[in-house]
């Protein structure tokens, strides 16, 4: 048994697309740090809110991979002929 054509092309761009969403986030991270918009309030609230929600698809990502990686794991588990002692 394998995975889904769509569970197998998922893990295959996993690690970049959280190293992709991971940049992003810190890119918001070091807007935030710079203090450039700390006399902004409109611009802070959108970057605390942007930054939030990239954390949660980072998290999200992270999730999603663990899920694959243990659904592999099972599967191959599952196609390999039981080995018996003797």
């Amino acid at each position: 048994t394998k995975l889904s054509y769509k569970d197998a092309r998922d893990l295959s761009t996993i690690e970049k697309t959280i190293a992709a969403a991971e940049e992003k986030l810190s890119n918001i991270k070091e807007q935030l740090d710079s203090g450039e918009f700390s006399t902004n309030a409109t611009k802070l609230s959108e970057l605390c809110d942007a930054l939030t929600s990239q954390q949660e698809l980072v998290d999200t990502l992270y999730e999603r991979w663990q899920s694959l990686e243990t659904l592999r794991d099972s599967l191959t588990k599952l196609s390999k002929p039981h080995e018996t002692q003797g």
